[in-house]
């Protein structure tokens, strides 16, 4: 008599009767994408107006919810690897585009491509499962897998922050085009983050605790330095506690919204900050 296959045993789910739930996934992407326009504004017509300071307040919250619901995507997904494909095409198609921009009159550039934060997130969020998996299934090869993919991802941090080699101008532009951990947006704290969201993703309490330490760090130790407000993030906080745990209305369009929005009003912000010049 043949043995009925063991099922695999599901992913825990979030535990939260605490929770008011008010806010969709999708809700989330909504008010995060107003913050982030309030806060590209600023970056590209209020730089050093103190009065327009609000508008650079409003958009620390962003990435933290972004990458969040990246977590909760990843977490989703029927395909991890077609996931962090979109955002890899996603990333190069934003880092071929900013290649070619011309630069504006008072030195800004566009370096914008959260694309590359999310794809290299994702793919730790991957070397972190295969780690964990290992574990579980005493498969060294899997433990070691991660845990060596993890590390290349990082290597040119390491050679070129760390160990100091020359940087040639090919390898500069190459690098935008390979997932690592030194072309990210807001840095590798923030693939740091959006793995602890995905790790922690059984208890939503827990899963604010690193982003609050993390907040807290840099209030203490960035105080009058040019990343003085970034500690203004904690407040994703208020947001991702209500989150429901649900897709929310919209189909395929909000599935899509971000993909297309975020290059979009970024472009669009840029090209009029280039005709105003």
């Amino acid at each position: 008599m043949e043995q009925k296959q063991a099922q695999a045993t599901p992913p825990p789910t979030i535990q939260k009767p605490w929770s008011l739930g008010v806010f969709s996934g999708n809700t989330l992407k909504y008010f995060a994408a107003v913050l982030m326009v309030c806060d590209h504004l600023h970056q590209f017509f209020f730089q050093g107006v103190t009065q327009a300071d609000w508008l650079n307040w409003l958009g620390r919250p962003v990435k933290p919810i972004f990458l969040f619901m990246c977590a909760e995507g990843f977490y989703h997904t029927r395909s991890k690897f077609r996931y962090a494909l979109k955002l890899y095409i996603g990333s190069c198609i934003m880092s071929t585009i900013n290649l070619m921009l011309p630069t504006l009159k008072d030195g800004t550039f566009m370096v914008n491509n959260i694309f590359s934060t999310m794809c290299v997130s994702v793919l730790y969020m991957w070397f972190y499962q295969m780690v964990v998996t290992g574990i579980t299934e005493k498969k060294t090869v899997k433990i070691l897998g991660g845990i060596g993919l993890a590390v290349l991802l990082y290597l040119p941090v390491i050679l070129f922050n760390y160990l100091w080699i020359p940087m040639t101008s090919a390898v500069d532009i190459a690098l935008n085009f390979i997932p690592n951990a030194m072309r990210i947006e807001g840095g590798f704290v923030m693939v740091a983050l959006a793995v602890a969201f995905y790790a922690l993703r059984s208890n939503r309490l827990l899963q604010m605790l690193p982003l609050v330490l993390i907040s807290i760090i840099i209030f203490i130790t960035e105080q009058g330095g040019g990343g003085h407000i970034a500690w203004m993030m904690i407040f994703a906080v208020i947001p991702l506690l209500l989150y429901n745990s649900k897709r929310g209305a919209g189909g395929n369009f909000s599935k899509y919204f971000f993909y297309i929005f975020y290059p979009a009003h970024l472009y669009v912000i840029y090209f009029i900050a280039l005709a105003l010049q």
